[in-house]
């Protein structure tokens, strides 16, 4: 499956469980030092705070994530102030 698919997939996945899925890029995690992130989470259902699943997809340039979720036809939120340095976007 490739990674557009699996977003495609887990978007499908969660708007059938009544849940918002979104996907957050970062920026060299400590856990990932060798490039970008973008690991996904679910609200919703009595849970407003998103909670991390153990999706990610890892890329060493940016521009691979954006278009990935761009092909996928999600839509890019900039970063809030309050985020985390490390976060770049998050996209929904």
């Amino acid at each position: 499956m490739s990674a557009i698919e699996l977003v495609m997939q887990r978007q499908w996945d969660a708007a059938q469980r009544g849940v918002l899925s979104t996907w957050t890029i970062y920026d060299h995690p400590l856990d990932y030092p060798a490039g970008f992130v973008a690991r996904r989470f679910e609200s919703g259902k009595g849970n407003p705070e998103p909670v991390p699943t153990p999706d990610a997809i890892t890329a060493t340039k940016l521009k691979p994530l954006r278009d990935c979720f761009h092909r996928a036809g999600l839509v890019a939120l900039a970063r809030f102030d309050a985020d985390h340095p490390n976060v770049v976007e998050v996209w929904l």
